[in-house]
């Protein structure tokens, strides 16, 4: 996974993850990759910490090209 902030002002920021997950068969080889973007919403509530105001699936989970 990664993330990284993409937007910010005031209190509020917005971080987006992306993710993989991959499936093996029996062999151990891959056999399919699959990826997505969520977009989390954050409001800042103290020096240290933050709450999540929002999750939006930018990209749903899908199959990627390998």
């Amino acid at each position: 996974m990664q993330v990284r902030k993409v937007a910010e002002n005031n209190d509020n920021a917005q971080v987006m993850a992306t993710s993989q997950a991959i499936d093996y068969g029996e062999d151990n080889q891959i056999r399919e990759v699959y990826g997505g973007i969520l977009i989390f919403t954050l409001h800042k509530t103290s020096f240290t910490s933050s709450d999540i105001v929002e999750v939006d699936e930018t990209e749903k989970m899908q199959k990627e090209d390998t």
